[in-house]
This record gives structure tokens, C-alpha cells and sequence, in this order.
């Protein structure tokens, strides 16, 4: 099953903030896909420490290192790296793993974000913005078509594609001083020479209204 999108990010030469500098498409990432991780068949939940902030995520564990570090793929399908000396506590239950829904997945961007944002969902899309809804709507129809036209463009060649396993989310800040705020926290100064990028480990587009109108 394909699900998730590109472990790559193509429109950067995404190894590293070092590597951010040539711009290439910025919304084609977020229709690229991989092989989902098998189901597992217990939810997880890790408390961990992340950079000084207590986390407490529930997921599914896709690595288990020897020394006993950790990925964990969150239900919003995020990727959570934690060393052993960062963990607190570990435990799972009996409930199945089961990403989020697109309300869940709304709710948790905008506890994320300051007032102000709203969402907008598509067919695939959840995308929380603080602009005009026109330019939201308008993003999520490019995204759509995107969408489609890499499904297309793939099956046509005979490849099976499934849908997403979760929801594909995108932030369009109003302005673009607010959406280096943001961006400089992922991508670091790298964050001043590009206009959207995806990442791989939020699982998310971030992007700002180039039109300038909020």
C-alpha cells in the first residue's frame, strides 16, 4: 500500500538546512508517496523529552534501535526520532493503530497555532490558514489537482496507487514575516530563500499568500 508522501523532499535539496537552496516545485512533495509501515497491532504511547519539551505522543514504534532508541510515527503521521537518554516512559494498549481523522488532524494544528487561523478541508487536504478563505481555496484546488495528475500520471505507467494513510496538511500563513517565524524553526536561515516546503518529519506543507492579500 502507498500512503505517505516522499520521504524526499523534492523541492529542496532536503538533507539538512545546509542543502536548502535550490527551490524546485514546493507543492508537488506533498502528493509524492512511500510504502506505509505495516499496521501495528497495538497503539504505542512514548513520553519523551524533545529539545527541553515534554511530549507525550501516541503512534506506532517503526524502529526499535539495540540501544534501544526509537522512530515512532505518530497517528498524524509525523516522524519522531528519541534517543534512549531521551525517553521517560513507554506503553501500549490494546486499541489498533489508527491515524487520525481530518477533524482530529484540524483540531491538533490549530492548538498548534496562534488565533486567527481557520481551516479549509479537500478531498485530501487539511489546510489551516490565517489568509483570505479565496487564496485557501484556491491552494486546495492546486493541491487537488496536483493530486490527481500525479495519480494519473503514474497508474497510466501501471503502478497501483492507494489513498493517503493520513490526511495531508498544509499551513498558508498571511504574510510572509510570519511564516519565517515559523519556517526558521524547521529549515533554519535556509528558510529565507525558499516560499513552501514539506517536511518530512511534521508531515506537513508550510507555506505563506503570495499574493500579499490576508
Amino acid at each position: 500500500m502507498i500512503s505517505r508522501p516522499h520521504a524526499e523532499r523534492e523541492e529542496y535539496d532536503a538533507q539538512g538546512p545546509d542543502h536548502v537552496n535550490r527551490p524546485r516545485a514546493y507543492l508537488l512533495p506533498s502528493i509524492l508517496w512511500l510504502a506505509a509501515v505495516a499496521v501495528a497491532p497495538a497503539m504505542d504511547r512514548v513520553v519523551f523529552d524533545h529539545h527541553g519539551t515534554r511530549r507525550d505522543v501516541e503512534g506506532r514504534v517503526v524502529v526499535e534501535a539495540s540501544d534501544g532508541g526509537l522512530v515512532l510515527q505518530g497517528r498524524d503521521g509525523a516522524i519522531w526520532r528519541i534517543p534512549p537518554d531521551e525517553q521517560i516512559s513507554r506503553d501500549a494498549d490494546d486499541r489498533p493503530f489508527t491515524p487520525m481523522t481530518r477533524e482530529d488532524l484540524a483540531a491538533e494544528l490549530l492548538g498548534e497555532l496562534p488565533p486567527g487561523f481557520q481551516t479549509h478541508k479537500t478531498a485530501h487536504y487539511v489546510i489551516v490558514h490565517n489568509t483570505s478563505r479565496a487564496y485557501a481555496r484556491w491552494c486546495g484546488a492546486l493541491f487537488e489537482r496536483l493530486y490527481t495528475g500525479f495519480s494519473n500520471y503514474w497508474q497510466r505507467r501501471g503502478f497501483k496507487l492507494a489513498e493517503p494513510e493520513f490526511p495531508m496538511a498544509a499551513v498558508v500563513f498571511g504574510d510572509r514575516p510570519s511564516y519565517l517565524q515559523q519556517a526558521r524553526r524547521e529549515l533554519g536561515p535556509a528558510a529565507a530563500s525558499v516560499i513552501g516546503y514539506y517536511h518530512l518529519d511534521t508531515n506537513r506543507m508550510t507555506m505563506y499568500d503570495l499574493t500579499g492579500v490576508s
